[in-house]
Order: structure tokens, then sequence, then C-alpha cells
């Protein structure tokens, strides 16, 4: 079964392998870069909970198939950039948040799955292609803001 204790576990595992030095957030005064990584670890937040659900959804229906590597693929790769991004209280909590929010969305049933891949589904393979990038185009659109002040 799919629950929070599992989110919390992942967190707590893969923290180990991740946090060689303190997180991005602490080591910059930059207004805009402490905007634009808190944006991107919502983001990231959102796709690791789709994928995490996902992994379980397909596992369901075929534990042998090879699409459950990759879901849990990018999970971990969101989350060990999320992890060198923000600390892991807050990473726990965010995921812990969106995995609630999707699961009631698709009201705790695999079969209303297409809700989410509705949502998420081309976000987060973007996201997870390049999850560098979109803390680089949050930053961009961060300061276009400020020099539009």
């Amino acid at each position: 079964m799919l629950t929070r204790t599992a989110i919390a576990a992942t967190c707590f595992l893969v923290a180990g392998t991740a946090l060689a030095e303190e997180p991005l957030i602490d080591r910059t005064d930059d207004p805009a870069l402490r905007i634009a990584i808190n944006n991107a670890h919502h983001e990231m937040a959102a796709c690791v909970a789709f994928y995490t659900i996902g992994s379980e959804g397909v596992r369901r229906r075929d534990p042998s198939d090879q699409l459950i590597t990759t879901l849990e693929q990018a999970r971990t790769k969101l989350l060990t950039t999320m992890l060198q991004l923000h600390h892991p209280d807050v990473t726990q909590a965010r995921i812990a948040m969106e995995f609630g929010s999707q699961m009631k969305r698709m009201r705790e049933d695999f079969s209303n799955f297409s809700l989410l891949l509705l949502e998420h589904a081309e976000p987060c393979k973007t996201i997870a292609q390049d999850p560098r990038g979109v803390i680089e185009r949050r930053y961009l659109s961060e300061l276009a803001k400020e020099q539009n002040k």
C-alpha cells in the first residue's frame, strides 16, 4: 500500500547520499534565486508524488513492467535534486502534501489516474529531463520581474 511513510522513507534514504553540503537555499542571499529555488522545489515535489503514484499504479497492473523502473529513476533523480536545493524536512513535507492532494484528486482510486496524467505527465517529463533548467528558467523569470518593478 502506498503511504506517506513510504515517501518519508524514500526521502531519508536519498538524503544520505544527496547532502554532501548544505542545501542551495542556505547558500544564497539572492532573493530572486531563493524564490526560484522554492518554486522549482514545489514543482519537483508534485512530480515526485506523481511518479510515486504512477509507479504504484503500474505495479498493480503488471509488477514486471519496465515502466516502473523508468518512473522510479525519474523520481529518484528529482528527489536527489530537491535535497540539494532544500532541507529534508521541507522536501518531505512538500512531497507529502502533493501526495495527499494527488491521491485525493483521483479519489484514492487508481482507475482515476488519468486525472493526474492530464495535469502532470508533460510538465513532469520536462522537469525530470532537466531539473536544473527549471531553476534557471524560474530565476530568469524572477530577475525579469525585478527589473520591471
